[in-house]
């Protein structure tokens, strides 16, 4: 499947770690921000020295905080891989 196998996590570990997720900001990434260092540890998608990519890491932050919400709120399991 991609780049592994296909994880999961059930309804009580979606609640965790919606509520591991809830108190970061987009600020606070922001401020933690090292593309270089990203680089350096190969951590996908290798793209942390193009200008936009704090963006695209801050806008996938946002709408994976909001999906685990969601997920949390229906009591949701969730099944995720990368393709």
């Amino acid at each position: 499947m991609g780049y592994g196998p296909a994880s999961y996590i059930n309804a009580e570990q979606v609640k965790l770690l919606n509520q591991a997720l809830a108190p970061i900001t987009t600020e606070t990434l922001k401020q933690n921000f090292d593309g270089k260092k990203m680089l350096e540890q190969s951590i996908y998608p290798t793209v942390w020295d193009d200008p936009e990519s704090l963006d695209f890491l801050l806008e996938c932050f946002e709408e994976s905080k909001e999906f685990y919400k969601t997920a949390a709120q229906e009591n949701m399991a969730v099944i995720s891989f990368l393709y």
